[in-house]
């Protein structure tokens, strides 16, 4: 019998010990964990991710990463994956507000050459 308890104790302190590592693990990655960065993002960038990963944004947008089962957070690390490789398809345009806004003549041009694509393709 006092084995028995013996061998508990000894299970319970190693439980501890091990609980202890991982608050120190995690204690050591702070900033960089994904955790850590997910968990800082505004109500909108945690609802793009959501979408993207194809999770209910409107019940889970204020969940810390921690809450989310494995197969989630694995859906959202695939999310920022893909979010991040299409922002790096980005990096060097000009983004400026001029860049997208056209004057009516371009718009004009580009809508009737639309509509000449869809024409010939009808007819």
């Amino acid at each position: 019998m006092d084995n028995v308890k013996a061998s508990s104790t000894y299970t319970n302190q190693n439980y501890s010990v091990a609980e202890l590592a991982i608050q120190s693990m995690r204690a050591m990655l702070g900033q960089s964990s994904l955790a850590s960065h997910y968990d800082k993002l505004t109500k909108e960038q945690k609802i793009m991710l959501l979408i993207q990963a194809g999770i209910n944004s409107q019940l889970f947008w204020d969940y810390q990463f921690e809450q989310f089962n494995p197969k989630q957070r694995n859906d959202i690390r695939h999310a920022i994956i893909f979010v991040t490789d299409t922002a790096n398809e980005f990096s060097g345009v000009n983004l400026s507000k001029e860049q997208c806004h056209f004057s009516r003549h371009n718009a004009f041009v580009a809508t009737n050459s639309k509509q000449s694509e869809v024409n010939l393709l009808s007819g």
